[in-house]
C-alpha cells in the first residue's frame, strides 16, 4: 500500500490537482484492522490543508472522483485489487477562513480519530491490534503465561510487519506553517493536569465503548458539560436495554427448545 500511495502522490495528474487546490500540506495516519472474513485491512486517514476560497461542491466531487481513479490505477498496478467506489477513497470537505471555529473543531475531532486510531473500537467484526490484545488478555483466565491462540499469532504478525513504521506523518513545513511545536516527554510530563470534568464507572465506560461514543463524550464534555451526566446515563440505559432484550430472546429460545423437545417426546411415547 505504501508503494501505491507514493506512486499516486508523485504522478503528474495528482500533482496537477493539488496544485490547482493550492495545497499547503497534509497529515496522514495509518490505521490497521483485521477481520476473519477479509484478513488485514490497512488504510489511511488524511487531512489536506488547502488555501483556496473559490472551491465549490462540484470541485470537491470532481476531486474525489479523479483521486479515486488515480488510486484505483496504482492499487491495481501494485496487486492490491480494485478498491470499491464507495469505500476505496472518500472526501469530507470543511470550509472556513482564518481562525474558523467550525474548521478548527472539525480538524481537532478528526485529529483525535487519526492519532488514536490504534485504540479505536473496530466495526462490523473487524478489530484493531489493541482489540486483539484485549481479547487475548480476556481469554487468559488469570494465567501468568501466555497461551497460544490464533489471536496471539495475529499480534505477532502485526508486530513484525509494523516494526519501525511510523503511523503518523506530517508533510514537510506544515508544523511550521501551523505553528506546531514538538514536545519532549519531559515537557509533556511537566504540563499541568487537564481540567477534570467527572470520573467514569466501569459500567459507564463499557457503555461508551459499546456505543462507540468516545468522540461524542469528549464533544459534550468540552462544549456542553452540563449535559454530560444525562448523555452518559442515556448510553448506559441503551446498553442495558440492549442486553435485556438479548437475554429475553435467549430465554424465549430456550423455552421454545424445551417445549418443542417435550412435545417431540410426547409424540414418540404417546402417539395419537
Amino acid at each position: 500500500m505504501q508503494k501505491a500511495t507514493s506512486q499516486m502522490k508523485s504522478c503528474r495528474a495528482y500533482k496537477k490537482m493539488i496544485a490547482e487546490f493550492n495545497l499547503q500540506g497534509h497529515i496522514r495516519a495509518l490505521e490497521v484492522t483485521h477481520s476473519w472474513a477479509n484478513g488485514w485491512h490497512p488504510h489511511h486517514h488524511e487531512i489536506l490543508f488547502v488555501d483556496n476560497e473559490n472551491l465549490s461542491d462540484k470541485d470537491i466531487k470532481e476531486f474525489e472522483k479523479n483521486s479515486y481513479e488515480i488510486w484505483k490505477k496504482y492499487a491495481e498496478k501494485n496487486g492490491l485489487g480494485t478498491p470499491s467506489r464507495e469505500h476505496g477513497l472518500r472526501d469530507d470537505y470543511r470550509k472556513g477562513t482564518g481562525d474558523s471555529d467550525a474548521v478548527g473543531y472539525y480538524v481537532s475531532k478528526f485529529g483525535f480519530e487519526m492519532t488514536y486510531s490504534h485504540s479505536k473500537q473496530g466495526k462490523q467484526g473487524s478489530r484493531t491490534p489493541w482489540n486483539i490484545l484485549l481479547d487475548i488478555y480476556g481469554n487468559q483466565n488469570g494465567e501468568k503465561y501466555l497461551k497460544w491462540s490464533p489471536d496471539v499469532e495475529l499480534l505477532k504478525e502485526f508486530g513484525k510487519a509494523m516494526k519501525g513504521r511510523a503511523q503518523l506523518f506530517w508533510s514537510r513545513g506544515l508544523k511550521e506553517l501551523l505553528n506546531v511545536n514538538d514536545e519532549s516527554d519531559e515537557e509533556i510530563a511537566d504540563k499541568p493536569m487537564k481540567h477534570h470534568v467527572r470520573s467514569l464507572s466501569d459500567k459507564e465506560w463499557n457503555a461508551i465503548l459499546w456505543a462507540d461514543s468516545r468522540g461524542k463524550v469528549l464533544d459534550v464534555a468540552t462544549n456542553e458539560p452540563m449535559f454530560l451526566d444525562g448523555f452518559i446515563d442515556s448510553l448506559v440505559s441503551k446498553m442495558e436495554n440492549h442486553y435485556r432484550k438479548l437475554q429475553a430472546n435467549e430465554r424465549e429460545r430456550e423455552r421454545w427448545i424445551r417445549e418443542s423437545t417435550n412435545q417431540a417426546i410426547d409424540d414418540v411415547f404417546c402417539p395419537g
